[in-house]
């Protein structure tokens, strides 16, 4: 009998231990998992990117902080690091709608068009109607100059409920790329009768040479921690009168990288 009460004991006791630790264990990931989007909001990333690794090295199979770190490795320039995670995530769940998308972001930044517009396309084919996947699918179709089928993603952005400022702001660009000075007219006026103020557009708003550095939000998220420095100068026209030659030269640095753009229209 008392052998029998030992074993009982000693198994009760070894289960507690192992109960104990699982716990423990989950305990420290759910940790490290607050603390992932504590330091996203703070502009931590490197910390941020430390905690989201110890989640992984924790759980392997956990795919929405895999899909999280690679989102952060992004905005770090660590294109390749980040196209590995999500692939990784697609070989376990291939329907993943954010995988996709974040991997779809990912080739447009690189330059890779063709590749993003196919992986929008299968984002959308999920998650029909999306507004952010129409707007990304629609500017990455515009800078692949395949401009009549981005005006119709823009549109159907438009009638998503995607943000109308931003979609008519790029909707202008269009036009004018494809030397529609009318309707490019047409949309920026949009844009100034719903924000009057609107910085993007401002430098517009004079028929003279200007020369101006503004601190601001970044290009892709209007995230004000991330852009550090945007230069502009040229000659700038007016929306409200017929648009006319200008030239122009940007610069905007942030923390991911920098861009630059020349411009001209006539």
């Amino acid at each position: 009998m008392r052998n029998a009460v030992r074993i009982i004991l000693v198994a009760l006791f070894s289960v507690s231990c192992i109960t104990g630790t699982l716990l423990f264990g989950q305990e420290d990931i759910d940790r490290y998992i607050e603390r992932g989007p504590r330091f996203e909001r703070e502009g931590n990333l490197d910390e941020a990117v430390k905690s989201y690794e110890e989640v992984i090295s924790r759980d392997p199979e956990n795919v929405m902080i895999r899909i999280r770190l690679a989102k952060i490795l992004s905005w770090q320039n660590e294109f390749d690091r980040a196209r590995v995670m999500l692939e990784e995530v697609l070989e376990r769940v291939p329907d993943s709608e954010e995988a996709l998308f974040r991997k779809a972001q990912i080739k447009s930044w690189k330059g890779e068009y063709e590749e993003s517009i196919e992986l929008y396309r299968r984002f959308l084919d999920l998650k029909k109607n999306y507004p952010n996947g129409m707007f990304g699918l629609a500017r990455v179709l515009f800078w692949s100059g395949r401009y009549d089928e981005a005006i119709q993603y823009f549109e159907k952005a438009l009638s998503s409920d995607a943000d109308e400022v931003e979609v008519r702001i790029e909707l202008g660009k269009v036009y004018l790329a494809s030397n529609d000075r009318k309707k490019a007219k047409e949309e920026f006026e949009k844009v100034l009768a719903m924000d009057p103020k609107n910085r993007e557009l401002e430098y517009m708003e004079h028929n003279d040479l200007f020369i101006k550095a503004v601190y601001g939000g970044d290009v892709e998220t209007r995230d004000p921690v991330r852009r550090v420095f945007d230069f502009a100068t040229g000659i700038s026209v007016s929306l409200t009168d017929q648009i006319e030659t200008s030239l122009s030269f940007a610069w905007v640095e942030t923390l991911y990288g920098r861009s630059s753009e020349i411009s001209w229209s006539s």
